[in-house]
């Protein structure tokens, strides 16, 4: 969690804390009235504060208290992202559904740790007890605050995200205990506090260069690359992320080489040089992502992911294979190239359902670079795509809350469907992007960069064409 978009900062706990309700009867409450804040409340207030304010002698006085309480049950919720607009989200469910007490601490210890800055605290303890220290509410704000986590002055916030992971055992028992129990963390989150502190070491920099780097080897199945690629990439994804762009080699992959994240080989001379090719070492391929940083891979199908290390060239040769199925795999693993290659996350695979009617999607991926955005590739083998298979495509977009619609055939388009996609694109709030035989051809010969100066081209056709629909919001 980030305040404007600045530091990140813990979430508001409110009354969610493991000493004052306890979880299951609070995700219960909110299934049973989801959506309905007034219901939410009182069956809060009925079943958690009952109680609350029993010395006040006004009665009115007591109802407001334990309505105020209720409410901070409700903004936790909210801010420990186990309910959005008073529903439970898909982790509140999950929770729910969860039928053992125990598991259930540790499931959402682990979303604590990995998703909202926990492990960073657990980290500044680390740090306070490691100096001989005494573990505070005022020092550990104190070495929250050094490590780039912002507090609001007085809070409690960090004290009370502390309870959960110690009901889940990763602390000591006892609200003055501070004790880590490293067996259990690693077991709860799959790291231990020496994996936060060798990648909390790293600059943002390197962590963005070393983040785009693995996903580009589990994508592709290969662990040698350009380290011009790389830093392109890096870049594509993270924008402007490099604050020396002319000294890369000094503070960016001549450090990872040196610490063994990468290993550089025919690399070029000189401060800022992005010549030379780099391997990935088992150090970074063996590092959990996922729960230092959100991470995730792709979750590739297996006869997917033995596919991967294809070149281009023997994608295309498989593709033109009598072997139907061969055929099959050669266009979603093509459909994955494409998506790794645009800096896409794929995240769904042959993606069927009864919302989608049948219809399937090769692959949806997703990118996080300045805004959030979905997109459905669909790979053809046919010598012509006709109209039918795009329309069918931005159904499916708008079915499955996707941004962009991405069809490439080793063929050509009829011309009906660069009309239609023209029109798709004026009219509504999707992009198009068509990829012919001959921009294959290309992507073939020339790599990622043939690639990636389409997906530029076809965003600023997009952009002209979307021109005239605030020319008519305008009118309107």
């Amino acid at each position: 969690m980030t305040v404007d978009g600045s530091r990140p900062r813990l979430p508001f706990a409110g009354e969610l804390s493991p000493g004052v309700v306890r979880l299951s009867t609070v995700l219960d409450i909110f299934g049973d009235h989801a959506g309905d804040r007034a219901a939410v409340l009182e069956a809060l207030r009925q079943a958690c504060f009952l109680g609350a304010a029993a010395k006040r002698e006004d009665s009115a006085e007591r109802l407001k208290q334990q309505r105020t309480r209720a409410y901070n049950v409700v903004c936790g919720m909210h801010d420990y992202e186990l309910a959005k607009d008073d529903k439970l989200s898909e982790l509140g469910e999950q929770l729910r559904q969860t039928a053992d007490d125990g598991q259930r601490s540790r499931r959402f210890a682990k979303h604590i740790l990995i998703k909202l800055h926990g492990l960073e605290l657990l980290a500044a303890v680390r740090s306070l007890q490691a100096r001989g220290v005494r573990v505070t509410k005022k020092s550990l704000a104190d070495e929250l605050d050094l490590a780039g986590i912002d507090l609001p002055r007085a809070t409690t916030h960090h004290l009370m995200m502390v309870a959960w992971p110690r009901e889940a055992g990763v602390v000591g028992a006892g609200s003055s205990n501070y004790d880590i129990d490293v067996a259990v963390l690693r077991d709860v989150a799959g790291v231990d506090l020496v994996d936060v502190e060798e990648w909390g070491s790293l600059s943002d920099e390197q962590q963005a260069f070393l983040r785009s780097l693995r996903r580009m080897a589990e994508l592709s199945g290969q662990v040698q690359f350009k380290v011009k690629d790389v830093v392109d990439q890096t870049q594509v994804e993270n924008g402007r992320v490099f604050a020396k762009p002319d000294q890369l080699r000094a503070t960016v992959y001549g450090p990872l080489d040196a610490q063994g994240w990468i290993r550089l080989v025919r690399a070029s001379s000189g401060r800022g040089g992005k010549s030379g090719d780099l391997v990935v070492t088992d150090r970074l391929l063996d590092t959990a992502l996922e729960a230092l940083t959100g991470y995730s891979s792709a979750g590739v199908p297996p006869d997917i992911r033995r596919h991967l290390s294809m070149s281009l060239g023997e994608i295309m040769t498989m593709l033109h294979s009598d072997n139907t199925h061969e055929k099959g795999i050669a266009l979603e693993v093509l459909a994955v190239r494409l998506a790794a290659d645009a800096s896409l996350a794929p995240t769904k695979f042959r993606l069927r359902s009864r919302e989608t009617r049948g219809a399937e999607v090769d692959v949806v991926a997703e990118g996080a670079h300045l805004q959030h955005s979905r997109w459905l590739f669909q790979c053809k083998n046919t010598p012509k795509v006709s109209l039918s298979a795009l329309a069918k495509e931005v159904g499916l977009a708008w079915v499955l809350h996707a941004h962009v619609v991405v069809i490439a055939t080793t063929g050509v388009f009829a011309t009906s469907v660069r009309d239609f996609a023209d029109q798709t694109m004026r009219e509504t709030s999707l992009q198009v992007v068509l990829i012919d035989g001959a921009l294959l051809a290309s992507y073939q010969s020339k790599g990622p960069s043939a690639l990636l100066s389409h997906l530029k081209k076809c965003a600023r056709d997009a952009l002209e064409l979307k021109a005239s629909q605030l020319d008519r919001a305008v009118r309107e």
